[in-house]
């Protein structure tokens, strides 16, 4: 069932993209680390 797979490769890849989202909203919250970019 390929529909099943992209279903969780859906799901995977928007936890992965909520954590990078929360991961870059906590670094600008503090304002520290934000010259790298």
């Amino acid at each position: 069932m390929p529909q099943y797979c992209e279903i969780q490769l859906t799901r995977s890849l928007r936890a992965v993209a909520v954590a990078v989202a929360v991961a870059v909203l906590g670094v600008a919250g503090h304002g520290s680390d934000t010259r790298h970019c």
